[in-house]
């Protein structure tokens, strides 16, 4: 398990292209993530779980939706029916 220190070694080192990380695949990549520690500042001890990174985009300019026609192409048969 690496501590928050290893953690931030390792993304200056790829973040850089130095060291033994440089090229190497990270797992924090994927869906899986790495496994670590992280010390909460409340207090309590060491927690385990998992670190990911998910990177998303977000376009400067919102995707205009088209208007769908609500009517169903039975609608017109549907009117003409007295029920």
């Amino acid at each position: 398990m690496a501590k928050l220190k290893t953690l931030t070694e390792r993304i200056r080192s790829w973040a850089h292209g130095t060291g033994k990380y440089a090229t190497a695949e990270f797992k924090w990549f994927t869906e899986e993530g790495f496994k670590c520690e992280v010390l909460p500042v409340k207090g309590g001890g060491w927690i385990k779980g998992r670190f990911r990174f998910r990177l998303e985009f977000v376009p400067d300019e919102p995707e205009v939706i088209q208007p769908t026609d609500p009517k169903s192409p039975l609608a017109d048969l549907r009117s003409h029916l007295d029920v």
